[in-house]
C-alpha cells in the first residue's frame, strides 16, 4: 500500500513537472519566446563591441511586449541577470549615438510590443552567456526566473 502511494505521488510530481515546464526542456535560447505572464520577451540578436576605454561588453537585444493591463517600461517590468562561466556579469549604460540604449526606459502601454531593446554587459570572454530572465518584483517572494543561453557572436 505504502509504496502504490509513494509511486501515485511521484508520478503526479512528475506529470506537474512536466506541465508547468510548457513542454520544452532545457534553457530558451534566441528566437524563443519567453512567456512571463505578464510580459513576453523574446532575445533576437547580440553583438559584441567595446567601450570608449576599450573593455569587452556585449550587446543582447529582445523584444518587450506588455500583457500587464498598464504602461511600463522593460526596465521597470523585467529582472535580467547576465552569467559567463557561473559568474554574474555587470551592466553597462553603454551611450552611443544610436538611440538605442533609451528603448529600456520607454513607456509601453498594454498589448503594445517595443522591438530592438538592448542591454548591455561587460563580458570576460567569448564564452556563452547564461540570462536569468524574470518579473522585477520589488517587495516579496521573487518569481523563478526563465532561463536564456546567448553564444557570443
Amino acid at each position: 500500500m505504502k509504496k502504490t502511494i509513494i509511486v501515485l505521488l511521484l508520478a503526479i510530481a512528475l506529470v506537474s513537472v512536466v506541465a508547468c515546464s510548457g513542454g520544452k526542456a532545457g534553457p530558451a535560447a534566441i528566437g524563443d519566446e519567453i512567456d512571463l505572464g505578464k510580459y513576453v520577451v523574446k532575445f533576437t540578436a547580440t553583438k559584441s563591441d567595446k567601450t570608449f576605454d576599450e573593455k569587452d561588453v556585449v550587446h543582447l537585444y529582445f523584444d518587450f511586449t506588455n500583457k500587464s493591463g498598464e504602461t511600463i517600461s522593460s526596465s521597470h517590468a523585467l529582472r535580467i541577470n547576465a552569467f559567463q562561466n557561473g559568474v554574474q556579469l555587470t551592466g553597462v549604460q553603454f551611450i552611443d549615438d544610436t538611440g538605442e540604449g533609451d528603448k529600456a526606459t520607454k513607456a509601453v502601454k498594454d498589448g503594445a510590443t517595443i522591438n530592438n531593446v538592448r542591454i548591455t554587459f561587460y563580458v570576460e570572454d567569448t564564452s556563452d552567456i547564461t540570462l536569468e530572465v524574470s518579473e522585477y518584483v520589488p517587495i516579496g517572494k521573487q518569481p523563478k526566473p526563465a532561463d536564456v543561453v546567448i553564444p557570443i557572436s
